[in-house]
């Protein structure tokens, strides 16, 4: 094993933070591997303890997986392919409103689909568990839900035409048609024009701005490659509710709607460590036990746009040691 220092994926960026979740889903689940994730200090670099020499290495095993969905019609490992769906069934349709996302599903459809995957015991299935437990809230509606449609994961933050499936299949287009965007993605980042998924308030550019860079020919946008991997964390952010309001790991509720808020650990935790510490309830706006190897917590707010929640705003430090 070899403790590979990646620094792009901050502990204190909001984008950085998930993309490292993310890439120690894909180790752990797509690839097998035994991994563990640190940081250096709050502020500091994502250290991540792997069965690799390098991060060129790192990168070229992400890719593989990447090729690997693209090329079986899955938008993330485990072994359902229409885990995000397209579109709803025709049968489907007639049960519930015409919601633009089939994943906004109700309540008897929610439960059907839970079973379906408690049904079979194939290799990977506990893995579509995990992403459909986080993808939808059994037990809560969505905020504006007309005929009891489940809430969908607080990661995402739909506007216009956009669905999941549109999000996880052109994110993983990109990575799939420019290999060098996951080794970036590690190492140092590049913003092009594309979807940064609203998990990153620096994609989006006011007119005049973006206007001024496509004369310059700057990279003003998404950084590709840290947003596949970000999106491939959301299985990390179960939900759960009480038949009125969900709740997701990581996401608390304030003024203005959800907030991530997450922990800094310089300790390399393996998989079973890193889930007790994303859901501890001592993870808050005070200083965490010590026991915890907790260093710091930061929370990240949503910038609320028409029809919209809108992106993650930069985040702020709640405390540090």
């Amino acid at each position: 094993m070899t403790v590979l220092r990646l620094p792009a994926l901050r502990s204190d960026d909001t984008l950085g933070f998930l993309a490292a979740i993310g890439t120690v889903e894909l180790c752990s689940t797509a690839l097998g591997w035994n991994v563990r994730l640190g940081w250096e200090r709050l502020g500091g670099a994502a250290l991540l303890d792997a069965p690799v020499g390098t991060v060129h290495d790192l990168a070229a095993s992400l890719l593989g997986v990447a090729v690997k969905l693209n090329g079986e019609g899955r938008l993330v490992p485990g072994v359902e392919a229409g885990l995000i769906p397209k579109a709803l069934s025709t049968l489907e349709r007639r049960k519930q409103s015409l919601a633009l996302d089939p994943l906004k599903m109700t309540p008897e459809i929610a439960v059907r689909r839970f079973a379906g995957l408690q049904e079979g015991d194939l290799p990977g299935a506990g893995t579509d568990a995990r992403w459909l437990a986080a993808l939808v809230a059994q037990c809560a509606p969505a905020p504006t839900a007309t005929a009891g449609e489940r809430r969908l994961t607080p990661l995402y933050a739909p506007r216009g035409m956009m669905t999941l499936f549109q999000l996880f299949r052109d994110s993983l287009s990109e990575v799939t048609n420019r290999p060098e965007l996951l080794e970036q993605a590690l190492l140092n980042w590049r913003r092009d024009e594309g979807t940064g998924a609203d998990l990153d308030a620096r994609w989006l550019r006011d007119g005049a701005a973006a206007s001024r860079e496509r004369k310059s020919g700057t990279d003003n946008q998404a950084v590709l490659g840290a947003t596949w991997l970000a999106l491939q964390s959301l299985p990390w952010f179960t939900q759960t509710g009480d038949g009125r309001l969900a709740e997701a790991t990581g996401w608390v509720r304030g003024r203005g709607g959800s907030a991530l808020r997450w922990p800094v650990w310089t300790a390399l935790l393996d998989v079973p460590a890193i889930q007790v510490v994303l859901s501890h309830p001592e993870i808050g706006p005070t200083p965490a036990s010590p026991s915890l190897g907790v260093v710091g917590v930061c929370e990240a707010r949503r910038r609320a746009l028409s029809k919209s929640a809108g992106p993650l705003q930069p985040p702020v430090v709640l405390w540090s040691a």
